[in-house]
């Protein structure tokens, strides 16, 4: 079996074989490895071997072999990346890198690593949000929308994937489109998305501040929804969260966020500290 061997990601599993017979799988420990070969989480300090059990079934005929899975280990943090857009007339995505979290240097020679044009609906992305999940893998959600277009302008976001930070994956979700004959469908603003990794669902979640032009989600309100597994759209209908943008930090057992209470005045607004129950 190729590609068993430094597993950073998934495993690509047959589950039909070439003379037709039925192919199942099961994994010894899914707490790393599914049973769809998707890895959970990576190793801290040394690789982990897992035992990936393929059945082929054909008739009355039955067959199992073992195979030894090693999933790479989780690489020591060295420097801070920062992502981020210029301006508002220069809306795509750049990178920075610090050792000590305070002074950045930008990186490619000060070119963006990934342009808008191509990859989204509104031509600009804006509020890149980068997460490093369990799995080793780097996850980026980001707000679809050209501020010269107005700032009520955008109507969905964009989830991206990578291995290296260099090759991308980009996904669009258009809520118009998603949602179609729903209130979702009517959003002006889909605004600030950021992505935990929730350990007790197994699952990336996403959260982003709403609003309508129907009233049914008047000022803006944070929701959220579970990523699919490939982090390329969202799963089901948001969810209601909070009346602020917020920002979670993930603690022991549980977590808490950081909300803006904003308002149209300047100078008005709020920073509080929420836990949920």
């Amino acid at each position: 079996m190729i590609g068993i061997n430094n597993v950073y990601d998934k495993l690509t599993l047959p589950t039909v074989g070439e003379l037709g017979s039925v192919i199942t799988w099961k994994s010894a420990d899914t707490n790393w490895l599914t049973n769809t070969g998707r890895v959970v989480k990576q190793p801290e300090g040394k690789k982990q071997q897992v035992t990936l059990t393929a059945t082929l079934m054909r008739g009355k005929e039955r067959i199992s072999h073992d195979y030894t899975v090693t999933i790479h280990e989780r690489e020591p943090y060295s420097h801070y990346l920062f992502v981020y857009f210029p301006s508002n007339n220069n809306e795509n995505l750049y990178y920075a890198i610090s050792e000590d979290g305070y002074n950045y240097t930008p990186l490619n020679n000060g070119q963006a690593f990934f342009k808008a044009e191509g990859n989204t609906i509104m031509g600009g992305l804006r509020d890149p949000h980068i997460l490093r999940g369990p799995d080793g893998n780097f996850y980026m959600a980001v707000t679809d929308m050209m501020c010269s277009k107005g700032w009520s302008s955008n109507r969905g976001l964009v989830l991206m994937k990578s291995s290296d930070l260099i090759n991308w994956t980009c996904s669009k979700v258009h809520f118009p489109e998603k949602y179609a004959g729903t209130n979702f469908a009517n959003v002006t603003r889909v605004w600030a998305p950021e992505t935990i990794y929730d350990n007790q669902a197994g699952k990336y979640m996403v959260y982003f501040s709403l609003l309508t032009n129907d009233g049914t989600i008047p000022y803006d309100k944070d929701f959220y929804c579970y990523a699919n597994d490939d982090f390329t759209d969202l799963v089901g209908e948001p969810t209601y969260l909070s009346r602020r943008s917020a920002s979670w930090l993930a603690m022991v057992e549980t977590f808490a966020y950081f909300a803006a209470d904003k308002c149209c005045r300047r100078g008005c607004g709020s920073i509080q500290i929420h836990q949920p129950g």
